[in-house]
Formats: structure tokens, sequence, C-alpha cells
């Protein structure tokens, strides 16, 4: 069977006015799997997607991939807008309409984490766990730029392409790199879990985790979710969520 590696990207800024760009701790913690990836399968193929994240991880990753073995031929990544995160900036901006301003919400993080960050952490997973639940029921799908079976749907789809494009016996490891969303559908997609549990997984996924599919022409199944040992190896201090 032919492997498929769900790579979820390094830490991004979280509470800061970009969020799409790798923290040092995110650019550390994918440097660090590609360090690790040296000892591992072979890459036959590489697929990301869109969003900076995305590029900014695959970079790290091959920088310390190639770290002691310089390649003049790197793997060329396909790029699928299906692997793209879901927008959270307007999911969080339909269930607070205080929150259509970025700094609105930027201010209510730093507020809840005066204390510490931990805290300010647990209260804004606490808001944002509602926001994403008034978005998956359906309810007022005509508020959101895109919706939830909008976003399974192209998650999906990208899976499947993916897929048929690598049918043939050659291609033996593809590596993909993506963020929460995506790996969770997928997971749920083919374990057949309802709403509830996939945004469990997506709760747990570690940044930088890998996520290992197995496929043939007649089977596609989960070999193990949200690996992260190449951090806990390192140092366990590397290890965040979000």
């Amino acid at each position: 069977m032919s492997a498929i590696y769900l790579i979820r990207h390094g830490q991004a800024s979280f509470a800061s006015e970009n969020y799409d760009q790798l923290s040092s701790l995110g650019e550390q913690q994918t440097t660090i799997l590609g360090q690790h990836w040296q000892h591992l399968a072979n890459i036959d193929k590489a697929y990301r997607g869109e969003l900076v994240r995305h590029k900014q991880s695959s970079e790290c990753f091959f920088r310390g991939y190639y770290l002691k073995e310089i390649s003049t031929n790197p793997i060329n990544l396909v790029i699928k807008q299906g692997f793209n995160e879901f927008d959270h900036l307007d999911i969080l901006a339909q269930y607070n309409k205080q929150w259509q301003n970025q700094q609105n919400l930027q201010d209510f993080i730093i507020q809840h984490s005066g204390e510490s960050v931990r805290v300010g952490n647990k209260v804004f997973q606490q808001e944002f766990s509602q926001a994403i639940k008034r978005w998956v029921i359906g309810k007022h799908d005509d508020e959101y730029k895109q919706t939830w079976q909008q976003f399974k749907q192209l998650t999906v789809t990208a899976l499947n392409e993916l897929i048929a494009e690598n049918s043939t016996r050659e291609v033996k490891n593809i590596i993909v790199f993506t963020s929460g969303g995506p790996i969770s559908v997928i997971v749920g997609h083919i374990l057949a879990l309802d709403d509830q549990h996939v945004f469990a997984v997506n709760q747990q996924l570690i940044n930088s985790s890998v996520t290992k599919l197995l496929f043939n022409s007649q089977r596609l199944s989960v070999d193990y979710i949200n690996n992260y040992s190449h951090l806990e190896w390192k140092n366990s201090n590397l290890i965040s969520h979000r």
C-alpha cells in the first residue's frame, strides 16, 4: 500500500495582526520534523495548501530534510486549494459581531491573557469552540463565506484527487503540508465520525504533527493520528497546539 502523511503546519502567529505566518517556534518545529524524516521513508511526492504557513512549513521542513545531503533536484510541491484551512476569522466574526474588527478580537485575547497565556488561551478556546458549533450546525449558512459542508467537500475532493493522481505503484510515500481542519475532516471521512468527533480530533492536533493514511485501489485507511514524537525526542517544550 502507498502512504499519505498529513503534516499539520508549525505554530502560526497566534494573537498577532497576521496569523498566517509561522512563529519562530513554528519554524523550529517543522525544521526538526524535516531533520527527523532523514531516518524515515523516502519522499516520492509532496503537496501543500495555498496558505503562507503551509508554504513556510514546507520550506522549513525541506531545509531540515536536506541539511546533511544537498539535493540538486528537490521535490516539487503540488498546490491544492482543498488542503487550505477554514477561515477562522470569518467564523469568529459571525459569532461575535464586535470581532468583525480584528483589533477587538486581539484586544479580547490580550485582555484574558493578563493573568497568564494559559488562561488567555483557555478563554479563547471556549469562545472558539462555540463559534465553530454555530458554523457547523448549518442554521446560519448564509452568513459565512464558506459553509461547513462546502469546506468538508473541498477537503475530501482534494484527497480523492491526490489518490487518483498517485495510483501508480511507483509513488509510495506522499507528504501533505496542511492544517488541523483538513486533517480532522479527512480522518472523520475515513472513520465515519460525526461532526462533534471530527472537532475532537482537531482540538488534539499538535503543530507539525503527522497523521498517516494508507491506500491502494481497494482501500483507504488511517494508520496513525497526531504523531509528534520528533518534538518529544528533541524537547517537550517545543510542543504546541496553536
